[in-house]
């Protein structure tokens, strides 16, 4: 069974890797390597918290890097040594036939994705903090799907090392919600407006 799926998980990443040009390549070379967009996306949103929110902006920022730190360690020092599984680009059979774009860079192992992890943590931490009070912040939920696929486009990641990357900034940004909540509860007990 397990086999299955990574056949089908290598044919889906022939088929999608398949569709680039020069345009693209440059494209989703620079998402995939843009420290300068994520962190400008990211200031953008902690100055909306610090002006939406105030006095609980900092629990809210503090958070954010709390996930991020926990995304990027748990995928990079649990999950990527412990599944041992090579980037597509690092592998023997695919590397004639996969497309990159640059160098292979990052360690040899590929699941699953920080990158995928660490956006998408940010996403769903952010949704769940602000709800439905700002709705364009659903805007990095469209920036995480684009980074992650540019993983698979350069060769970078498998899809499975993006869907587990998902689920990772899923559990990862419950948890800190979970705590958040339960913090809020006990400081802000005596101003039940402020509550998230």
């Amino acid at each position: 069974m397990l086999e299955l799926i990574l056949s089908l998980d290598t044919d889906l990443l022939l088929f999608l890797n398949q569709f680039h040009t020069p345009f693209f390549d440059e494209v989703m070379h620079f998402l995939s390597k843009s420290v300068f967009l994520m962190s400008a996306l990211l200031a953008f949103i902690l100055t909306i918290l610090i002006y939406g929110f105030k006095n609980k902006s900092w629990l809210f920022i503090l958070f954010i890097f709390i996930n991020f730190g926990l995304t990027d360690a748990i995928s990079s020092k649990v999950f990527k040594p412990s599944f041992k599984r090579l980037r597509p680009c690092k592998e023997q059979v695919l590397k004639p036939i996969v497309h990159t774009y640059g160098n292979c860079y990052g360690g040899d192992y590929g699941f699953v994705s920080s990158h995928a992890a660490n956006t998408m943590g940010i996403a769903i931490l952010l949704a769940l903090f602000l709800k439905s009070r700002f709705w364009w912040i659903t805007i990095f939920y469209p920036y995480s799907v684009v980074v992650s696929f540019s993983r698979i486009y350069l060769g970078k990641h498998y899809p499975l090392d993006i869907l587990g990357g998902w689920l990772l900034a899923l559990g990862c940004s419950l948890l800190c919600y979970f705590i958040v909540k339960k913090i809020s509860l006990l400081y802000w007990k005596k101003h039940p407006q402020d509550l998230l």
